[in-house]
């Protein structure tokens, strides 16, 4: 397929693949009259793995450095937040299992261990450490509240 005027052949392909899973999908809708129950979990099947990233061309190490560097940033600050929160809380009445579900929090943080490199330029190392972040501030702000009720 020809790029539009004003479309990179990236682009190109990428709408006419967006197009081409409309057309499946419309297809499988029609087909599902028959079989109703089963047309829906079809579709969802074979369009979840048509669509593929890449992270390529001018700009794309520029956007996994920065990704790394979130990712990592998000985690120590995880890890000094979860440790501060973790030692503050510290005590005969602390809940040990909002302290472990913390501590595993920490542990497995997407920061340290999902790659940046793959095909979405760490899109998802961002989200995911984002998601684990706000997790630990929430559960260290909740044994906070908790370390301060006793005291």
């Amino acid at each position: 397929m020809a790029p539009r005027p004003g479309e990179k052949l990236y682009d190109a392909r990428v709408h006419e693949s967006f197009e081409a899973m409309i057309r499946r999908l419309q297809s499988l809708l029609d087909a599902s009259a028959a079989a109703p129950l089963h047309g829906p979990a079809v579709a969802a099947a074979l369009l979840a793995p048509s669509v593929a990233w890449a992270c390529s061309g001018p700009g794309a190490a520029a956007q996994i450095a920065k990704a790394e560097e979130i990712g990592w940033l998000l985690f120590v600050s995880s890890l000094v937040i979860g440790g501060f929160a973790g030692w503050h809380a510290l005590g005969p009445s602390v809940s040990r299992g909002l302290l472990g579900s913390m501590a595993l929090l920490v542990i497995v943080h997407p920061g340290w261990w999902i790659s940046a490199r793959g095909g979405d330029c760490g899109l998802t190392r961002i989200e995911a450490s984002a998601v684990a972040t706000a997790l630990i501030v929430i559960l260290a702000a909740v044994l906070s509240w908790r370390a301060r009720g006793r005291s």
